[in-house]
């Protein structure tokens, strides 16, 4: 360890009356009083008394610094909001391109096209957080999705459950419309209220999950959103 702080040079100047004072009575930063033990014992004048109270200063600063650190690691809020943005700037030329096929108005490649845009961002999502632990957003934003317990790399089980929610409400709003608009009559559309209610139940129920994401990253000391508290995992800085 470095014995020096932002009070060392300033009592290399002081007598050792006034380093003493500094270290006996009160009023003084713990800082200060660590300065003053150190410089006593550069001029090979400090008790052991003095040495094992700078010690304990040392070791308690320390802890403060880490815990400090610690703390700064794991506030990715709005790192993770910004990695988002970008993610989506990534995807947007993916979307464009399906919709543009989908313009073609030919029933199974209308159906497949939306499947792919629909889809995209979760397989993007998984096989990047499963082979890196990052997407591109990410890595441009300096964080990384770690195991909660170790902090090692996380695997394909792992970003797949981070995702789990909304693919499966994504593969069951898929399955209701198709039950509902396409039967066997060239895609009649069937919209009353009625056969619509459920798929608003579901895109409620996405909104809600998205709003309950937010609020766990908010209050969350880690900044632990919902499904990183179900597949055990933790966003953390990588700078």
């Amino acid at each position: 360890m470095d014995k020096r702080n932002i009070f060392s040079d300033k009592f290399e100047k002081k007598s050792t009356d006034e380093l003493l004072k500094v270290i006996n009575e009160g009023g003084y930063e713990k800082e200060a009083k660590l300065a003053a033990i150190w410089e006593l014992e550069r001029r090979n004048e400090a008790t052991d008394e003095q040495r094992n109270h700078a010690n304990q200063l040392a070791e308690e600063q320390e802890r403060k610094k880490a815990s400090k650190l610690s703390g700064q690691r794991y506030q990715t809020f709005w790192l993770r909001f910004f990695a988002a943005i970008i993610d989506g700037f990534v995807m947007w030329p993916i979307g464009f391109l399906l919709s543009y096929i989908t313009g073609s108005n030919i029933g199974v490649i209308v159906i497949i096209g939306n499947l792919l845009n629909s889809f995209a961002p979760y397989i993007y999502s998984i096989f990047l957080h499963g082979h890196y632990g990052q997407t591109l957003g990410k890595m441009a934003m300096g964080v990384k999705v770690v195991d909660f317990d170790n902090e090692d790399e996380i695997d394909l089980n792992q970003a797949f459950i981070r995702d789990s929610v909304p693919v499966a409400l994504m593969i069951l709003l898929y399955a209701y419309s198709f039950i509902i608009f396409y039967g066997n009559e060239g895609y009649e559309l069937h919209a009353d209220f009625v056969t619509l209610a459920p798929m608003f139940f579901i895109g409620l129920l996405n909104l809600l999950w998205t709003i309950l994401e937010i609020f766990s990253m908010l209050f969350n000391d880690k900044s632990r959103a919902v499904h990183d508290l179900i597949a055990r995992t933790v966003v953390v800085r990588t700078s």
